[in-house]
């Protein structure tokens, strides 16, 4: 492993927490540079001790103070999130896509949170993971789709968490990397393993071909990487905890927002989960009005 371009910036304040931004870098991006400037902005704004931890297998040409640049062969996102979160020391694991420019009214939301010390985790457009927590949850898998459903399963099975509105959230995303025939396959497996999924499921929620289905379900029977089981799948478990949590407005303890935006689903995954989900057909009414096609 190489390391390279490491400083920490450190600011002095009462409460003496760190929190660690971390992110994995596996192809270029044209607004790499501007993207990490924004990460950058909002740590300095919440004001805290920080420090920006990037696990990359490709090679990065910036040079940016306060930033560490991990150089691995990692194969998944899910290995390379392990990978810098491994490298980190905050108190609060901060996960951010570096593809994405944030809001610098995130900085309030991350505060809120983390300042009033909370032992779980905070989904929204960043994940929000107190490191005692991840510890005892094993961290991320090397898994190459869902491997975010994969861990706030486990999450949810340790302390539940906190969901804040968003109209998408990043793990529900299956990202498609990398499209060729076999990636498609490899990338289906892992979504199988991360959701533990029947082959039913992976037919009524199809991302690829049927052929290639066939041969990822087999593969996902194989692999030393086995599904976590908790009675249902953990898509499921996953959707339940943040129509739950949304529905109880757990959110409201950190910040209330002007305007709660619905979470968008496609039909196919709306029909899917009103066929599969016991709280999704208990609370029919109340979820229609948080979620959108």
């Amino acid at each position: 492993m190489e390391l390279y371009n490491i400083r920490n910036v450190s600011l002095h304040t009462e409460n003496k927490l760190k929190i660690s931004f971390c992110a994995t870098v596996m192809e270029s991006h044209e607004n790499l540079n501007h993207n990490i400037d924004n990460i950058i902005s909002i740590a300095e704004e919440i004001g805290i001790d920080y420090e920006i931890i990037i696990s990359t297998n490709i090679k990065v040409n910036l040079n940016k103070n306060g930033v560490s640049f991990i150089y691995n062969n990692f194969k998944s996102y899910g290995a390379g999130k392990q990978i810098a979160y491994l490298k980190s020391t905050g108190d609060y694991i901060i996960v951010f896509d570096p593809r994405i420019s944030y809001n610098i009214g995130i900085s309030d939301i991350i505060y809120r949170f983390i300042t009033k010390g909370e032992k779980k985790a905070f989904l929204y457009k960043v994940l929000i993971i107190n490191r005692d927590l991840l510890k005892k949850s094993g961290g991320w898998r090397n898994l190459r789709e869902y491997e975010d459903i994969d861990l706030f399963a486990r999450l949810s099975q340790i302390s539940g968490f906190v969901s804040y509105p968003d109209n998408n959230y990043s793990i529900l995303n299956y990202k498609r990397y990398k499209k060729t025939f076999i990636d498609n396959i490899l990338n289906e497996r892992d979504a199988i393993i991360s959701c533990n999924y029947s082959l039913n499921d992976v037919f009524i929620l199809k991302h690829v071909s049927y052929f290639s289905i066939l041969i990822a379900y087999l593969l996902s029977r194989i692999s030393k990487n086995r599904p976590y089981k908790y009675g249902k799948n953990n898509y499921i478990i996953v959707i339940e905890s943040i129509i739950e949590s949304l529905i109880l407005k757990d959110y409201e303890v950190y910040s209330i927002p002007d305007k709660v935006p619905k979470l968008k689903f496609t039909e196919r995954e709306i029909k899917y989960l009103e066929k599969k989900s016991y709280l999704w057909s208990k609370v029919h009414k109340s979820i229609n009005e948080l979620i959108e096609k």
